[in-house]
């Protein structure tokens, strides 16, 4: 069986948030075509998105798109 994680977004509330199955997680965030980033709850960068990476690289950023990195502190 695989973790489940907590999905929460930027703008939720502290407190409970549901969990759901990680590879459930992983598909859906894949899927989507837009910028993004997985955050732990430090705010250290653990994973981006391709479409992250290519914005970093065309903006003179970390070609890896700073994972590893605080996102908090920038």
């Amino acid at each position: 069986m695989g973790r489940t994680v907590s999905l929460v977004g930027a703008t939720d509330p502290p407190g409970e948030h549901p969990l759901i199955d990680e590879a459930l997680f992983v598909g859906a965030f894949l899927a989507r075509p837009h910028q993004a980033a997985i955050l732990d709850e430090a705010g250290t960068i653990l994973s981006v998105k391709a479409a992250w990476q290519e914005f970093a690289r065309d903006n003179s950023g970390d070609p890896n798109g700073y994972v590893g990195s605080s996102y908090l502190a920038a």
